[in-house]
């Protein structure tokens, strides 16, 4: 974020030389970057036009990038991007049905459909690594729990999280699941892929002691990139005394 104007850009941490780089330049807002499977372009949401749509930008570019998107009545990022390439999941959406999931075919015509539309809001979708499952958030039952269901047809679902979950991730073997719990825990659950789909119980990994707002997994799934809101300073009171003098003469 830049102080000066409040607007955000998108910025890449080379991590083998401690190098912090720009990557956008363009006025207004660009965030919420989302890695391509090859690692040689980034889609990010951009307020180019307002609300903000996506934005495909290669390494190479040093330009504004190539829009993906039109301009809806809807705020527009980015999700994920399949493995294989072929699909980016994003959130989009209506008044009459509030945040809902959309997929943009990277080939072809390259156009939107409609994955999920509901009345309740749908958000935070990851595709498995197989490409055979979604997992999202829907508030369908007064909170945002995590579930899953097939991508193809998207016939049938399964609630993973319990008592409230938020940004799920996969492991890259796909035989686990993670989210955020409602009091900011690192939730894991065992699933399986084969055949069907079925999950296990979750099970806290950690808390961070202080509020997680995001974090990402290693492939593995041994490690985590864990954003933490950092502790308030300690303020100390400032105690004013008026009319010192008079008091000192009294004296």
């Amino acid at each position: 974020t830049d102080p000066r104007t409040g607007t955000t850009d998108v910025w890449i941490y080379e991590l083998s030389r401690e190098n912090p780089m720009r990557f956008t330049f363009e006025p207004g807002m660009e965030n919420l970057p989302i890695w391509s499977p090859d690692g040689q372009k980034i889609v990010f949401a951009a307020d180019r036009g307002v609300p903000p749509i996506l934005v495909l930008k290669a390494l190479s570019d040093s330009g504004p990038g190539e829009q993906l998107t039109e301009t809806r009545r809807w705020v527009q990022y980015a999700c994920d991007w399949s493995l294989d390439g072929k699909f980016i999941i994003y959130r989009d959406g209506q008044t009459n049905t509030g945040d809902d999931l959309w997929l943009l075919p990277m080939f072809g015509e390259r156009k939107p459909t409609v994955y999920l539309r509901t009345q309740f809001n749908e958000r935070d979708a990851r595709f498995s690594p197989d490409g055979r499952w979604v997992v999202y958030v829907s508030d369908e039952s007064g909170r945002p729990e995590v579930y899953v269901q097939s991508f193809q047809g998207g016939a049938g679902k399964t609630k993973v999280s319990n008592g409230g979950g938020e940004q799920p991730q996969w492991r890259r073997d796909g035989k686990e699941l993670f989210y955020l719990s409602s009091d900011k825990k690192l939730m894991a659950v065992p699933v399986t892929t084969a055949g069907g789909f079925e999950a296990g119980n979750p099970a806290a990994l950690f808390s961070s002691g202080t509020e997680m707002t995001n974090y990402d997994v290693s492939p593995d799934g041994q490690r985590f990139f864990v954003i933490v809101n950092a502790a308030e300073p300690t303020i100390w009171p400032i105690n004013v005394v008026v009319n010192w003098t008079a008091e000192s003469k009294g004296k």
